[in-house]
């Protein structure tokens, strides 16, 4: 788990998700809080199942979690464009390898809709396979949220309060996977008297270093491994090869924080002009979205 961990924080997923958090609206924070103090509760009512590592829980982590979700399918994208279909095996750098198992697991997925002329019961019937894990960060949960205004069955990531995809009374909803390009890789030149900075626009501009620890348990007991990583102002940069620098930029990356309240939006949503507002709000990544709802669309 080092080089997940180390991803974690190049891309500083709870660094942003702290400060990002207050701007949540006053009723998802407290959705939010809410959420953790049931975690809490059973917790403390189950010590026996909490493992040693676990972590003081913060609310804030829902986002942190939220966005690690939405990064890493761009993420991946951004890899493969990197390294290219023929280099899955490069075993050098960090980066390559662990990038290239994930994206040798990456499949498609499909879903479909019927509309109620084509239905026995002249009904629309929606159809769900989202081809995701069955671990780590994509484990999917079966639930059925109920209380006050929302009723919503389907499944959730867990660590997240609201489905990300199922149905309501009113309408269903799923994603399948989607190729639109939101991630860039830029070439740097360094400078060949001074490998912290790179040429832009003619100047030289500096390398940010930053120095990221990561606690790991060895049989020796806990040590603190050490890695630096260079940003650009494109983003991280993931290898330097002789004069050259290789920076992966996201073209949204500030705004990948706000699931919370879209989906608590769409897991509430009872039309389609509802749920066209929840996608204009351009919350989520890149992703086909399929919809049905009990009117017939």
């Amino acid at each position: 788990w080092i080089e997940h961990d180390y991803q974690q924080r190049v891309w500083k997923h709870e660094e942003i998700a702290r400060m990002r958090f207050k701007e949540l609206r006053p009723f998802y924070q407290e959705t939010a809080n809410a959420f953790v103090a049931g975690v809490k509760q059973y917790m403390n009512e189950h010590p026996e199942k909490i493992p040693e590592h676990s972590l003081e829980l913060e609310s804030y982590y829902l986002l942190t979690l939220a966005r690690s979700s939405a990064v890493w399918w761009v993420l991946e994208q951004a890899w493969r464009d990197f390294l290219g279909e023929w280099c899955w095996d490069a075993k050098e750098d960090w980066g390559k390898t662990y990038f290239a198992n994930q994206a040798k697991k990456m499949g498609g997925s499909n879903a479909w809709a019927v509309m109620p002329q084509r239905t026995a019961n002249n009904h629309v019937i929606t159809l769900l396979d989202p081809h995701v894990g069955w671990s780590n960060d994509e484990l999917p949960w079966e639930g059925h949220l109920h209380g006050g205004s929302l009723h919503v069955y389907g499944f959730q990531w867990v660590g997240l309060p609201y489905m990300t995809i199922g149905h309501n009374e009113h309408i269903s909803w799923t994603v399948t996977a989607l190729g639109a390009d939101t991630a860039d890789v830029y070439e740097l030149t360094l400078n060949p008297d001074n490998s912290l900075q790179y040429l832009y626009d003619g100047e030289w501009r500096g390398l940010n270093p930053e120095r990221i620890t990561i606690s790991v348990k060895t049989e020796k007991g806990i040590e603190q491994l050490g890695r630096n990583v260079f940003y650009s102002h494109y983003g991280p940069v993931v290898q330097k090869n002789n004069n050259k620098a290789y920076a992966f930029k996201i073209a949204y990356d500030n705004e990948l924080v706000g699931h919370l309240e879209p989906y608590g939006q769409l897991n509430k949503a009872k039309n389609l002009t509802e749920f066209l507002h929840v996608l204009s709000l351009k919350a989520f990544t890149p992703m086909n979205w399929m919809y049905g709802d009990v009117e017939g669309n």
